[in-house]
């Protein structure tokens, strides 16, 4: 799983220098931006799931006799789904749910509140951090809010900036965190 963390944590790299660097350009493409970070770990757990089939196909007995004739295919499959599917879903699921309801606030309302293309940059930070790591992201961004909220006295905040930043912390720290408790009472994957 080593691959999907560095992967993720690339295109959030990406995206954060794009929001540094190439503002028109991530405004231009940000749909695109968000189907790519959905598409990218889709892509690398294909691979994963093609390579356990693999190992199945031409390991040797019993290891060979979880694929068909032997077993059903859906053995496979719920396989490969509790071990990489499910988490992925949960976070595609919360991702796009969060990015509903930030599209369901009122136009002039939601300029307010967000820049035109955070919305997108959130959903693609809650994909990319995953099941469970996304309680841990969303916990800390409030956090991180609320403390600029008592610094700024009132005035109006955003972290624009920080949605990313904050994103490759929680990667980078998953190691750790996957050791916390709470956390794996909500995984569902061995």
């Amino acid at each position: 799983m080593q691959i999907t963390l560095f992967t993720n944590i690339l295109i959030l790299l990406v995206i954060w220098g794009a929001q540094l660097k190439l503002r028109s350009f991530l405004l231009k493409k940000i749909k695109l931006i968000l189907t790519t970070a959905i598409l990218a770990p889709a892509i690398t757990l294909l691979g994963y799931s093609y390579i356990l089939y693999g190992i199945w196909l031409n390991s040797p007995p019993p290891i060979r006799y979880f694929l068909p004739p032997h077993s059903p295919i859906s053995y496979y499959f719920f396989t490969i789904g509790r071990r990489f599917w499910i988490s992925y879903f949960i976070a595609l699921l919360i991702a796009l749910i969060f990015l509903l309801l930030m599209q369901s606030i009122k136009k002039e309302r939601r300029g307010l509140i967000f820049e035109k293309e955070e919305p997108y940059l959130i959903c693609a930070a809650l994909v990319l951090v995953g099941h469970p790591f996304w309680i841990i992201y969303l916990l800390f961004s409030i956090l991180i809010y609320l403390i600029f909220s008592f610094a700024a006295k009132g005035k109006r905040i955003s972290l624009y900036y920080l949605w990313m930043p904050i994103a490759i912390l929680i990667l980078a720290l998953s190691p750790l965190l996957n050791n916390i408790e709470a956390l794996s009472q909500v995984k569902l994957y061995l």
